[in-house]
């Protein structure tokens, strides 16, 4: 049986919560399983509001979710990393499709931590060749990135 767990303080951003998708049947067994080792919570009602706004304020409050959704956003925003990083010549891993950029820094000699000191160089917190973007995400960190993109194709050319 598939199944998808959902968190939604890690996920999210809501103070705690989770959430299982998956078969009715799985959720009969899941549920009984949780009640019978003690899970459950009384007025829960407080927690359950701010995993809604978690929910609305990451995927928009329309039925399919709306342009407004943070999460949305943060994808194009990561698509836009990738054209940064494609149009200083670099090339991608895998196509943006999350919030996630994946570069190829074989082609320039780079190790992971040459990269990395790149960025810590200009206040970025960088992980190799993978970048996560978040809603927080500002213009001038952009331009501080599009910086470290620059000097490392005009060291590595």
């Amino acid at each position: 049986m598939a199944s998808h767990p959902l968190d939604f303080s890690k996920d999210l951003g809501a103070p705690m919560g989770a959430m299982l998708l998956g078969s009715e049947a799985l959720l009969c067994q899941e549920r009984r399983i949780r009640k019978n080792i003690g899970g459950g919570m009384r007025q829960a009602g407080v927690l359950t509001a701010a995993a809604q706004v978690a929910v609305d304020e990451q995927f928009g409050d329309g039925e399919w979710g709306s342009r407004s959704g943070k999460l949305r956003n943060v994808h194009e925003l990561a698509k836009r990393v990738g054209k940064m990083w494609e149009l200083k010549g670099g090339k991608l891993q895998k196509p943006v499709e999350t919030n996630q950029v994946w570069m190829n820094l074989d082609r320039f000699g780079v190790t992971a931590e040459e990269w990395d000191a790149t960025g810590e160089r200009r206040g970025l917190l960088l992980d190799g060749p993978r970048l996560v973007l978040h809603h927080r995400i500002t213009e001038d960190a952009l331009s501080r990135l599009d910086a470290a993109f620059a000097n490392l194709f005009q060291t590595k050319d």
